[in-house]
């Protein structure tokens, strides 16, 4: 049991994926309270949670970051998360000595899908938890998706023939199995039936059931064919459309597919570059950048969506992965 202690303050973490908005939503939640008078952005690297140099220079948070302030007497430290998948570590040790987290996430339901390893993270230690959904106000959002997929890689469990008191065993037997998938990765994009069962009146225990799911998941996720998934990000470039080749070779060379390219709006003689990049390939994307464009290129990503892996470079992952 994780207790906690009930005072005049509150340490709050704000956690999600990267790119869901938890800076922005950080900097909104000091603004309504008084402790700053007007809100930065991220673009603008004005922010008081992406404080770091290099957070302000990736535009995305890269280590743990806190801000505190008072709303109905009550003193909130709120601690800002990175959400993407290379400092999860951080994101765990901070949530331990925390009293709450809020969780935010995009409208979009393959984003939800990859919480399930954070959701559990916070059931298992009986962190409090509420979901803030962010960017409501963009076109084509899917809301019923985005709820169904919040119930963290659909559960929809029946089944007559199974005690209701074995029916979370169940559900926990397979999301501890989905944190950990065949092929060493977390599973996303799924249904679960429970459609029958049976059990005894004496030996049948909760943890009988959720090893019984487990065996389950071992047994049918393999049949499923899974395939490795990777985040896939659309990445503007700016650059001199002298060196506008040399950034298309750029892209390319890092399993980028080039989207397009056109003169920069009253830039004379910029180009901008647009084209879709596997998270994987962004190491030092900008160091390279800026070397073939004499300093002076730039660039802007966001997240697009998940994209199958190449099968030969999946194969290699997945070797890598299970050593």
């Amino acid at each position: 049991m994780n207790e906690k202690v009930k005072s005049g303050s509150r340490n709050v973490a704000i956690v999600g994926p990267y790119l869901s908005g938890k800076t922005t939503f950080l900097e909104s939640l000091l603004f309504v309270t008084g402790a700053i008078s007007r809100k930065g952005s991220v673009k603008d690297s004005n922010t008081v949670g992406d404080s770091a140099a290099e957070s302000r220079d990736r535009h995305m948070s890269v280590e743990v970051s806190a801000a505190s302030t008072e709303y109905n007497g009550i003193r909130f430290t709120f601690i800002d998360c990175p959400g993407s998948v290379e400092f999860a570590q951080e994101t765990y040790n901070a949530l331990i000595g925390v009293d709450a987290a809020i969780v935010v996430c995009e409208p979009i339901r393959e984003r939800v899908l990859t919480l399930a390893p954070l959701f559990k993270f916070l059931d298992d230690w009986e962190i409090p938890h509420l979901v803030f959904v962010n960017k409501m106000d963009r076109a084509n959002i899917h809301v019923l998706e985005t709820l169904h997929a919040l119930k963290a890689v659909s559960s929809r469990i029946v089944g007559g023939a199974v005690p209701k008191q074995y029916i979370p065993g169940v559900e926990m037997g397979v999301r501890e199995f989905l944190t950990h998938g065949p092929l060493g990765f977390p599973i996303v994009d799924l249904s679960i039936t429970l459609t029958n069962g049976s059990y005894h009146n004496f030996d049948s225990s909760e943890q009988a059931f959720k090893q019984a799911a487990r065996l389950a998941m071992q047994t049918g996720i393999p049949q499923a064919e899974p395939t490795l998934l990777e985040p896939i990000l659309r990445v503007d470039v700016t650059t001199p459309s002298e060196f506008t080749s040399k950034v298309l070779q750029l892209l390319s060379g890092r399993r980028g597919q080039i989207l397009g390219y056109e003169g920069k709006n009253d830039w004379q003689g910029w180009d901008n570059v647009s084209a879709y990049l596997p998270q994987a390939e962004m190491q030092n994307f900008i160091v390279e950048l800026r070397s073939l464009t004499l300093g002076v290129g730039s660039f802007h990503w966001e997240y697009d969506h998940l994209q199958e892996v190449p099968e030969k470079l999946a194969e290699r992952v997945i070797h890598s992965n299970n050593k």
